[in-house]
């Protein structure tokens, strides 16, 4: 039946006039809502602009003068959607932060055998589905529910972002135990598309501007995250927090299903193969050489405490 209504959510999506659906945000589940709230309420009040804001959440945003939502929750429709939109756009990456961290327990988690018994909170899509794949018990929640669930029982661990980010949340009130070592999402980065055809119309200096600020923006995130984790990482440690190693048998397992399961979705789409085709082919030049200079990491970080 989800994909039935998918399918009607894109029809009706589609339907739209061009003009309608030339400004279309998406949003994976409601946690990300109030980062575009701002941007959407400029557009349809200060600009009077139509947007169209698609969710995989399994609640819809909430409706407003100059909106369409929908909600598309399938990986199927979701693929197929973004395929067809066929928009002509310019892509620019920025913000990058990550890795986001293994979790946060109510004691140490010494085997994936254990860790597969939680009812663990974990982001949806592809890390959902590998934590399933190994024999886990995924939960989806938004930011606002950990802290409720967790206090009742329903979950049994939480991973949300990093330190920084997981301090403003208050896990550290409900859980003691802390592993920055996760694999779901070894990198987040954010990204920004502009209408193609509006950039082009841009002049080369302010193309040149927009460029250097974004680029400028990948450094500066860098630095700031680098540097808000680490201060947030010895706050937690004064609140009663243990940190401790990721299971040794962890990354292993992981990587086993991470591979069946984007093996599995490459057979069923030929884009995602292309994209992780690439992905492949970079990786195989790149890791060689990281995984040399990570060694130096080390040395200097136990120079460092002597």
């Amino acid at each position: 039946m989800t994909l039935w209504h998918d399918w009607r959510a894109y029809r009706r999506f589609s339907a739209l006039p061009p003009r309608d659906r030339a400004i279309v945000f998406y949003s994976e589940s409601r946690q990300d809502w109030h980062h575009l709230d701002p941007l959407i309420e400029a557009l349809t009040g200060e600009l009077g602009r139509t947007v169209c804001h698609i969710t995989s959440d399994a609640a819809v945003p909430p409706a407003r003068p100059g909106l369409h939502p929908f909600r598309i929750r399938s990986r199927t429709a979701c693929t197929w959607l973004f395929q067809m939109l066929k928009a002509d756009v310019m892509p620019f990456l920025y913000a990058p932060d990550g890795p986001e961290c293994f979790g946060w327990f109510k004691k140490p988690i010494t085997s994936v055998a254990e860790f597969v018994k939680l009812r663990f909170r974990i982001s949806s899509g592809l890390p959902s589905d590998v934590l399933k794949d190994m024999g886990g018990v995924p939960v989806n929640l938004a930011g606002a529910e950990l802290i409720p669930a967790a206090e009742r029982g329903v979950i049994d661990g939480v991973e949300w972002i990093n330190p920084s980010n997981d301090i403003k949340v208050g896990l550290q009130d409900v859980f003691k135990f802390y592993s920055i070592q996760g694999l779901h999402q070894a990198i987040d980065i954010a990204d920004i598309i502009i209408n193609g055809a509006k950039w082009k119309a841009l002049s080369p200096d302010l193309q040149a501007i927009v460029e250097t600020a974004l680029t400028t923006s990948i450094f500066d995130a860098i630095v700031y995250f680098q540097f808000e984790n680490a201060k947030a990482l010895a706050e937690i440690k004064t609140k009663g927090v243990t940190i401790f190693d990721a299971p040794a048998d962890y990354a292993p397992a992981f990587i086993k299903s991470a591979k069946k399961v984007l093996g599995e979705l490459e057979k069923k789409d030929a884009f995602f193969k292309k994209v992780l085709d690439s992905q492949r082919a970079y990786a195989k030049l790149t890791v060689p050489y990281t995984r040399e200079t990570s060694k130096l990491s080390t040395l200097i970080a136990g120079a460092a405490e002597i």
